[in-house]
């Protein structure tokens, strides 16, 4: 008998790193959506123009989608759905690409201008370096936590079995025989 049968409710055990995931993807999400609601405000408070607004406005719904996807899916990883789980980790690895892009950019770009990362102006793009490579940091943590944890959400989608069992059309003593039982 499985150690996870009767709780496809998210109720009962869960393994430590299943619990990191869900705690993890649920922190993350509201990050981004909070993010994503400052960026959202900032050019009515700064910069009233409407090409600035129209581009932060997209930004911040590039943000806010990612934060939706993370709250919702990690109220059913807790479940343990496969699809939750997937849903978390092709939306971290998404993340994952383009925040080493941003980084490799902004890296770029300082150096191109100023020679060096810190001083001047180039400080101010170290500290968003550096927290661009904080919100890294958590999501790697996420993707460590949800491959230990795949395993368990593995399990519980198999004993869930919704739907109908396939049977098979012919009696396995009858195959091990070599009869033909519909010949009777």
């Amino acid at each position: 008998m499985s150690s996870l049968e009767n709780r496809r409710d998210g109720q009962g055990y869960r393994s430590p790193h299943l619990t990191e995931a869900v705690e993890f993807a649920r922190f993350m999400g509201v990050i981004f959506m909070g993010a994503g609601v400052v960026v959202c405000l900032m050019p009515r408070m700064v910069m009233p123009r409407v090409d600035t607004q129209l581009v932060m406005a997209g930004a911040a719904a590039l943000l806010i989608t990612p934060g939706v996807l993370y709250v919702v899916a990690g109220v059913f990883l807790g479940r343990r759905h496969y699809w939750a789980w997937m849903t978390v980790t092709i939306t971290t690895y998404i993340l994952v690409g383009s925040v080493c892009g941003l980084l490799g950019w902004r890296l770029y770009s300082a150096l191109a201008d100023t020679g060096s990362v810190a001083g001047g102006p180039g400080e101010m793009i170290g500290m968003s370096m550096l927290g661009t490579g904080c919100g890294l940091t958590g999501l790697v943590v996420i993707l460590h936590h949800l491959r230990k944890a795949g395993p368990e959400v593995r399990e519980a989608e198999q004993v869930a079995r919704e739907g109908f069992e396939v049977l098979a059309p012919v009696p396995v003593e009858a195959v091990e025989t070599n009869e033909n039982p519909r010949s009777k």
